[in-house]
């Protein structure tokens, strides 16, 4: 095999690219690993080089499109790092460095609403903290808190877990409030706080524990006005309407809980822009709009919400399948079986 098959170089928007052959990428890992001081020489120059350029996520977590293009770049090669490291094609020693990238891999690909990817390289993260028997709670938390975001739509199966992963991070979080010092104790800490708590709400209603969420989200709510209006904080207001807008559905409250909605979907664009995030914002909208007996609005709603999430993540993706059986399942109701069907 020639030297030009192996070895493939494109320009594309004005830029460099170079792909190798896979049997050639197979025979410098054999040889690397034959070779344990280059080994480590290497690998540590290749995650340096990943790191310095694959964006650090929000340390509050809130999603940021401004970052997504570099991230899509960049994430090939965090994906390429784990497949090496979790296939064993190169003896890469587990590090807290190394789970905080995978970490924040999954981070991105939670913002972007690429759930199975998402959740590997978080497990992964987490099996390299538990590799190490270190605590780095922090870390472990935010690891939760995503892991749990990403499987609660997977069906009744996943709320257990979802429900004890949180609670975790929550204990973790509300353990840091508690050991530390008032004048160390950062704005940041205490938005991950509140973060945490809004989250179990969210788990409570998975269980129809409405009436157990809605004072947690009040208490939420009443700690963001003393942090700002919503336009300094607009992804904590928008969490804020969203959440309550299912515990006013509940009471049957419908003209309420859409008003309420609205201006989830309303604040989660001035944060995140139409991102995944208020895809399904709009998505739980339409569901809303749908219990309150307005089946044209909902369908409208849900067929806008297709086109998006096509357009965003493809016609396969798992929040696309959800939208296309959506939109049959409205049709169905309105009598439309043909489209439905």
């Amino acid at each position: 095999m020639s030297l030009r098959k192996l070895i493939t170089v494109e320009f594309r928007s004005g830029e460099e690219f170079w792909s190798i052959h896979r049997s050639l990428q197979a025979k410098i890992l054999q040889e690397l690993n034959r070779d344990p001081p280059k080994r480590e020489i290497v690998y540590a120059q290749a995650f340096l080089l990943i790191r310095n350029r694959f964006p650090l996520p929000s340390p509050i977590q809130v999603p940021e499109p401004s970052k997504w293009p570099a991230c899509r770049r960049y994430l090939p090669h965090v994906l390429s790092l784990r497949k090496i490291f979790t296939g064993h094609m190169l003896e890469i020693p587990p590090s807290i460095e190394l789970a905080q990238l995978f970490s924040d891999g999954g981070i991105d690909l939670w913002e972007r609403g690429m759930t199975n990817e998402g959740l590997d390289l978080l497990k992964s993260a987490e099996a390299i903290l538990d590799q190490l028997n270190c605590r780095e709670d922090m870390l472990r938390a935010n690891i939760h808190v995503i892991i749990s975001l990403l499987i609660q739509d997977s069906g009744l199966a996943q709320l257990a877990e979802c429900k004890s992963r949180i609670s975790s991070a929550l204990d973790i979080r509300k353990k840091h409030h508690d050991m530390t010092p008032p004048d160390l104790y950062t704005k940041n800490d205490e938005i991950l706080l509140y973060n945490a708590w809004s989250d179990y709400g969210c788990v409570l209603l998975q269980y129809n524990k409405f009436r157990e969420a809605e004072p947690i989200f009040a208490a939420c709510f009443e700690k963001y006005k003393s942090w700002g209006p919503p336009e300094a904080i607009p992804y904590e207001y928008s969490k804020y309407y969203h959440h309550m807008a299912f515990c006013l559905m509940y009471q049957m409250r419908f003209a309420e809980a859409i008003e309420l909605a609205e201006q989830g979907c309303h604040w989660v664009t001035v944060a995140t822009g139409h991102s995944a995030a208020y895809n399904r914002w709009k998505f739980d909208l339409a569901c809303i709009v749908l219990q309150s007996g307005d089946l044209n609005r909902a369908l409208s709603l849900h067929q806008e919400i297709l086109e998006s999430r096509i357009e965003q993540h493809g016609s396969s993706a798992y929040l696309t399948l959800q939208s296309w059986y959506s939109v049959g399942a409205v049709q169905a109701y309105v009598g439309d079986l043909t489209n439905a069907e």
